[in-house]
């Protein structure tokens, strides 16, 4: 029997709520952080200014969620 349970986390990072697969923070390599906060922690990983960010994940959500 599958299991349907949807499980809805806080990211610890920025307050927000989330379900699916979590991020492995950058900073410790533990804290598992919503999927927004991976991508900022990645894309800021190599310069990338944080309007800039915002732009790249709204155009993830927008790609994934047609």
């Amino acid at each position: 029997m599958e299991d349907n349970t949807i499980m809805i986390k806080t990211c610890p990072r920025c307050g927000k709520t989330y379900a699916g697969h979590p991020a492995v923070s950058r900073v410790d390599n533990r804290t598992m952080i919503c999927p927004d906060c991976g991508i900022r922690e990645a894309l800021a990983s190599i310069d990338i200014s944080e309007e800039e960010q915002e732009r790249i994940i709204a155009r993830v959500h927008e790609v994934s969620n047609p």
